[in-house]
């Protein structure tokens, strides 16, 4: 800095030049289910067959994302249509990961609802829920705050949805994840 001109506290636009991903498994961004807790892809096993498997999630390049462990070069995963795959998964109990919810500690519960009111910028959703025996609340209808890191495009007042929360608080839950619902409810 030999004219001075960066100085402590300043603003600059500044542009780095990384290496590109190469040598690494990627996929694209939007293959992978992103909750708070666990990054997931959908493998396509063939003959009409899927599985979740959990996955590490490394650098961003543009609309790819890098994988660092999970799965290996030349496995089929599904790109399109995974969150209803996933949601669908979740209901017959063939993702551990929803039905074990409380065993793994996190305290993390799926429900099914649908959509009243979303207010995107504070961060919070009106919904009706189904019944949640998990915890013992019957079919009501309140306010939820929805985690930073959860995507709220696209979801929309009368939707059917399939949603994750954790109790943030005691008696305060928070929604870590939410997806359109694989068929509707009612």
């Amino acid at each position: 800095n030999p004219d001075e001109r960066l100085k402590p506290g300043m603003y600059a636009d500044v542009s780095l030049d990384i290496a590109p991903l190469s040598d690494v498994v990627h996929v694209p961004a939007t293959a992978v289910i992103r909750t708070g807790r666990l990054d997931r892809v959908i493998l396509a096993l063939g003959e009409g067959r899927f599985q979740a498997r959990e996955v590490l999630v490394g650098r961003r390049a543009g609309e790819r994302l890098e994988i660092i462990d999970g799965l290996r070069e030349g496995e089929r995963i599904v790109t399109s249509g995974q969150f209803l795959l996933d949601s669908e998964a979740s209901v017959s109990g063939e993702l551990s990961r929803m039905s074990d919810a409380h065993e793994d500690g996190s305290g993390e519960v799926w429900a099914d609802g649908r959509i009243n009111s979303v207010d995107a910028a504070n961060r919070k959703l009106n919904l009706y829920h189904e019944p949640i025996p998990e915890i013992s609340w019957p079919a009501m209808t309140m306010d939820f705050d929805v985690a930073e890191d959860v995507e709220l495009t696209g979801i929309e007042p009368g939707m059917a949805v399939r949603f994750a929360m954790v109790e943030a608080e005691e008696f305060v839950y928070v929604i870590t994840a939410i997806m359109p619902a694989g068929h509707d409810h009612h």
